[in-house]
């Protein structure tokens, strides 16, 4: 299963990263205009969002915008070993990098049960709704905490989607994907 997990991260990786950065701007844009227009999101106070990094579908203009609707907007921060919080931000000045480069928020960190929606990275997506991250589990483990009818979207370019990923009982299966040509509901 590690295996199998370890090839589809690494094939689905090198399509991402093989889009030229006019495209991953382009797509970006379309994503989070999809994204922005879907009813749920636009009443929903509290969001969870995450920094892109590296050749990720770019969030910081969705990060913006939700800020100027006047969202209360999270992101993730890295404790390691796999663990994951949240902090709300009011700007993107006050991010600094974390332990990976990613782009975080000081804190204090958010309760999970106040976001109305949240908005996950992956590496891969099946048309299942199958989602599959980096490895580390972060969100296998934050996701749950969330409330029950809290709308969970996850936010990749239609070349991460694949035909069948392998998956395993912690892996989590998303209701809502938006790439840059559709959303879907598996």
């Amino acid at each position: 299963m590690a295996e199998r997990k370890a090839a589809a991260r690494r094939a689905a990786l090198a399509r991402r990263s093989a889009l030229s950065p006019e495209v991953r701007a382009e797509g970006s844009r379309r994503a989070a205009e999809r994204l922005a227009a879907l009813p749920d999101y636009r009443a929903a106070g509290a969001v969870l969002l995450y920094a892109s990094y590296g050749a990720e579908l770019c969030t910081l203009p969705l990060i913006e915008a939700a800020l100027e609707a006047g969202k209360a907007v999270a992101l993730p921060v890295d404790l390691g070993g796999g663990r994951m919080e949240a902090a709300f931000v009011t700007d993107l000045q006050g991010l600094r990098p974390g332990p990976r480069g990613i782009l975080e928020p000081a804190g204090p960190f958010a309760d999970p049960a106040l976001f109305d929606f949240a908005v996950v990275p992956a590496v891969a997506a099946d048309h299942a709704g199958v989602r599959l991250g980096y490895g580390g589990g972060y969100y296998d483990r934050y996701l749950p905490r969330l409330r029950r009818d809290a709308v969970r979207a996850g936010l990749i370019f239609e070349c991460q989607l694949v035909p069948g990923l392998p998956r395993e009982a912690h892996d989590s299966v998303l209701p809502l994907w938006i790439t840059e040509e559709r959303m879907f509901c598996p």
